[in-house]
C-alpha cells in the first residue's frame, strides 16, 4: 500500500531526479545531478528491495538466476564508471538501474497473482490522477513550453512530455489487459483508460500515440485472433508479420509526421544522431561510460554544438554504443534476443492472462527505443517495466519446463516399460 501511495512521487516507479522539476527552455529533460540526499533515498529503498528477497530465500534465488543476462549488462554499467568523466556519478546511476531492475523482478513473482496485479494498476492510476491534478489545479508546473515547437503540450508531475506519454500508454494498455481478464471493478478501469487517454492527448507525444496504437491491435490479435488459430505455428507467423508492419510504421516515422506537418526530423532527433555517431567515432570501442550526456564536459561540448542541454541519444541502441562501446552493444543486443525469445517461448504457450501484459510491455519498450534512451537512462522510469516484461516472461518459460518436464519423464517411462515387456516376451 505504501508503493502504491508513493507511485506518483516515485514517477511510476523511482524517477525521483526529474519529478516535480521546473519547466526548461530545451526539448530534453533536466540534466541529471546527484545529491547526498537522493543517494541516501535510494540506498534505502535497495535495502529494502533486497530484505524482500531475504524473507523469501532460497525461494528468491531462482527469480535472480534466470535474469541473469540483465545484471550482466548492468555489471558491464558499472564497469564502465571507471573510464567515465566523473566515475561516481556513473556508478551512482548504474546503481540505480540495479534497484530498478531488483524491484522489477520481486514485483513480476507476484505479477500472475491478484497482488502484483493490484499493485500496478493503482499505482498508475495513483500516478494518472496525479498529474492531472497537476495540470488542473496549477497549470504552470504541469505545462511544456519552450523555443523548440512545444507550445501547448503537458508533461503533468514528470519530468517530460515524453515520460507523461510513457506512463499514459501503459496506463492505457494495463487497463484494456485489465478489462479483458476482468481482474478489477469496469468502474476502475474505464477511469484507468478514461484519464491516460486524455493524458496521451495532453502530452502530444506522437511516439507513445503511435506506441498506443499498435499496442491495441496487439492486445486485438491477441484475445481475438489467437483463439481462432489452432496452429501454434501459424499464430506465431500472423505474429511476426504483424511485427514486421510495426516496424516499418516506426521505421517511417519521419514521413509520416510531415505528412501530418509534424517535424519530420522527430523535433531534432537527428541532429542528435548526427552528433552521436559523431562522438562515437572518436572512442569506437569502449565508449564514453555510463551516464556520458550527464557529464560537465561532455555536456558543455553537446551544447555548444546542438545549442541546448541534450540529456541523451534519443536512440536507445546509438546511446549503447556511444556510452557504453561495442561490449554493451553486444550485451544490449543479446539481453533483448533473450527477450524477444521469452516472449516467443510464452505466446506458445497461448497462456493469454499470464504472457498479455509482459508481452505489449516489450513491445513499448522496443518502440521507444527508437526515440528515447530507454533502460540506460535512470532518469526515465524504462529499466523497471523493461525488467518486469522480462522477469515476467522468465517465469512464464521456467513454470512451462516444469510442468512439462514430468509428462516427458512419464513418457520415457512407458517407452522403458515397453521395451522390457518386449523382450521377456
Amino acid at each position: 500500500m505504501v508503493v502504491v501511495l508513493a507511485s506518483p512521487v516515485f514517477g511510476t516507479f523511482f524517477p525521483l531526479m526529474t519529478y516535480l522539476a521546473g519547466s526548461t527552455n530545451n526539448i530534453g529533460a533536466v540534466q541529471i545531478t546527484v545529491s547526498r540526499d537522493t543517494t541516501v533515498i535510494l540506498a534505502l529503498i535497495l535495502v529494502l528491495i533486497l530484505g524482500l528477497f531475504a524473507r523469501g530465500l532460497p525461494h528468491s534465488l531462482a527469480p535472480l538466476l534466470r535474469n541473469w543476462p540483465i545484471f550482466l549488462f548492468i555489471g558491464w554499467c558499472m564497469v564502465t564508471s571507471r573510464w567515465a568523466e566523473i566515475p561516481s556519478l556513473s556508478f551512482n546511476r548504474s546503481g540505480r538501474l540495479l534497484i530498478f531492475a531488483l524491484y522489477a523482478i520481486f514485483l513480476a513473482e507476484m505479477l500472475q497473482d491478484r497482488r502484483g496485479m493490484k499493485i500496478l494498476f493503482y499505482a498508475l492510476l495513483f500516478s494518472l490522477m496525479g498529474s492531472l491534478l497537476i495540470i488542473v489545479g496549477y497549470p504552470p508546473l504541469g505545462a511544456s513550453s519552450d523555443g523548440r515547437g512545444l507550445f501547448g503540450t503537458w508533461r503533468g508531475g514528470m519530468g517530460h512530455k515524453n515520460s507523461l506519454g510513457g506512463v499514459a500508454c501503459l496506463g492505457l494498455i494495463y487497463g484494456i489487459c485489465m478489462w479483458w481478464m476482468k481482474a478489477m471493478p469496469r468502474h476502475l478501469v474505464l477511469a484507468i483508460c478514461g484519464l491516460a487517454t486524455i493524458l496521451l492527448v495532453l502530452a502530444n507525444s506522437v511516439t507513445t500515440m503511435i506506441a498506443s496504437l499498435l499496442i491495441v491491435g496487439i492486445l486485438f490479435y491477441c484475445v481475438n485472433i489467437i483463439p481462432m488459430v489452432r496452429d501454434r505455428l501459424m499464430a506465431v507467423l500472423l505474429g511476426i508479420i504483424f511485427g514486421i508492419a510495426g516496424y516499418f510504421v516506426i521505421n517511417s516515422l519521419g514521413s509520416i509526421l510531415a505528412v501530418f506537418g509534424r517535424d519530420s526530423t522527430l523535433t531534432g532527433r537527428s541532429d542528435v544522431w548526427r552528433l552521436a555517431f559523431m562522438l562515437i567515432d572518436q572512442k569506437p570501442f569502449f565508449g564514453y561510460g555510463h551516464g556520458a550526456w550527464g557529464m560537465p564536459v561532455f555536456a558543455k561540448q553537446v551544447q555548444l554544438i546542438l545549442l541546448w542541454p541534450c540529456p541523451h541519444a534519443h536512440n536507445f541502441w546509438i546511446d549503447l554504443r556511444l556510452q557504453l562501446g561495442v561490449p554493451g552493444l553486444c550485451l544490449g543486443i543479446f539481453m533483448w534476443g533473450v527477450a524477444g525469445l521469452n516472449a516467443i517461448r510464452a505466446f506458445l504457450t497461448r497462456n493469454l492472462q499470464a504472457m498479455m501484459f509482459p508481452l505489449v510491455t516489450l513491445v513499448f519498450e522496443g518502440i521507444r527505443s527508437y526515440s528515447e534512451t530507454v533502460i540506460l537512462d535512470p532518469a526515465l522510469n524504462d529499466m523497471f517495466w523493461f525488467t518486469l516484461a522480462y522477469a515476467s516472461l522468465a517465469k512464464i518459460v521456467a513454470e512451462r519446463r516444469v510442468h512439462s518436464a514430468p509428462s516427458l519423464m512419464s513418457t520415457f517411462s512407458r517407452a522403458s516399460h515397453r521395451g522390457r515387456f518386449g523382450s521377456t516376451s
